[in-house]
């Protein structure tokens, strides 16, 4: 046998210890390929043609225009408003004004006769003439009082019947002035003074005859209202807005007012009292708006609709409200990783800023959010 070459024999070596190492390795086991992890269940894909029925904006800091509209009624103002009668028992004399009619404040509407009037004078009379005697007694009892010449027991007697005849007089002239007796004929000396059994009732303040329950010869009784009397310029509208909104209104804050009778009137409004007591049921507060009646168009009664504006102009974090998706008590939205995946995500809203809402937590300023098409999506992860 020829010889081996030592050249022959390093090579083979080498060969049979590559071959002895891979054989070594495969017997070991090589490292598994690595499994896919287990899919989100908030992230959906989407085809290149479903992409079409979805609109994405981005999330961001936007100056709102926030107005809170209020379903109410139009009510006669506070203080242009009154309900007349009689401040004593009689007889219907004359009557004066017609239903609708414009009265001006002091326009006297109706005379009545009464033998109260009498009464009240002979009161006053008395008292006035009793007050004047109990007078000069205190004066006399003063200067007496003032040289030792009577005890003070006698002093204060006459200064306590002073002061209670005085009393009684200032209340028998109160009386006559609620019958509208002028002070000037009170005043005057009791043999000049013109006093008569009939008085008149007179218009509180301007505005127009709303209601009339008078005729002649009527007789009439305190309690009996007979005109009602309303300012039609003085109007307020009165509305229920949610406690949640308290916060976003103030008095003085403009509004304005829309009625369907006039759909292309805005009746311009001012927020001029918000209540102090929230309804158990309902959880509203109730509101009053002055109202400029334009055209005198507004009437008593009317159902309209309060705008109230509330826009502060200040940033929010908002969306549009058809960005919302609502399952139970849990708001979510969609947002955009690329244009082939979506991610479901939790948010907590804030309040609703006229077609959009406040994202108070859940979500990032710059993050793109579906607006259109999350039901689509909603859908796609429930199946």
């Amino acid at each position: 046998m020829a010889p081996l070459n030592p050249k022959s024999i390093l090579l083979a070596g080498v060969l049979s210890l590559l071959v002895s190492g891979c054989g070594r390795a495969d017997e070991s086991g090589a490292v598994p390929p690595e499994t896919s992890a287990a899919p989100d269940p908030n992230v959906v894909h989407v085809s290149r043609d479903a992409q079409t029925e979805l609109l994405v904006e981005p999330i961001q800091h936007k100056p709102v225009t926030q107005e809170i509209i209020v379903q109410g009624r139009i009510h006669y103002g506070m203080d242009g408003f009154v309900k007349l009668s009689s401040p004593l028992p009689g007889l219907v004399k004359t009557v004066r004004g017609r239903l609708g009619e414009a009265v001006r404040a002091n326009q006297p509407l109706l005379t009545i006769q009464s033998a109260d009037i009498g009464t009240a004078y002979s009161d006053f009379a008395k008292a006035e003439s009793d007050w004047q005697l109990a007078q000069r007694s205190f004066q006399l009892a003063s200067d007496l009082y003032q040289v030792k010449a009577i005890p003070q027991k006698e002093f204060e007697q006459a200064e306590n019947g002073f002061m209670k005849t005085h009393a009684e007089y200032q209340r028998a002239r109160g009386r006559l002035r609620v019958l509208k007796i002028s002070e000037r004929e009170l005043d005057k000396p009791p043999d000049q003074r013109k006093l008569t059994a009939r008085f008149d009732v007179k218009a509180p303040l301007d505005g127009i005859i709303v209601e009339k329950s008078v005729t002649v010869g009527q007789l009439v009784e305190p309690a009996k209202v007979l005109y009602t009397i309303a300012n039609p310029d003085l109007l307020q509208a009165v509305g229920e807005i949610y406690e949640r909104d308290l916060r976003l209104i103030k008095p003085g804050m403009t509004a304005s007012v829309r009625v369907e009778s006039f759909p292309d009137i805005v009746f311009p409004a001012t927020i001029a009292y918000i209540g102090d007591v929230v309804d158990a049921e309902t959880r509203t507060i109730k509101i009053r708006c002055d109202v400029t009646n334009l055209g005198h168009k507004l009437k008593n009664d009317m159902f309209v609709r309060i705008h109230l504006d509330v826009s502060g102009q200040t940033l929010a974090l908002a969306l549009p409200q058809s960005a919302l998706i609502r399952m139970g008590d849990k708001t979510f939205i969609f947002i955009q990783h690329n244009p082939e995946e979506y991610e479901r995500r939790e948010v907590v809203t804030g309040p609703v800023l006229g077609e959009q809402i406040e994202i108070q937590g859940g979500a990032r300023s710059g993050e793109r959010a579906v607006v259109k098409g999350g039901l689509l999506l909603q859908g796609a992860l429930e199946k």
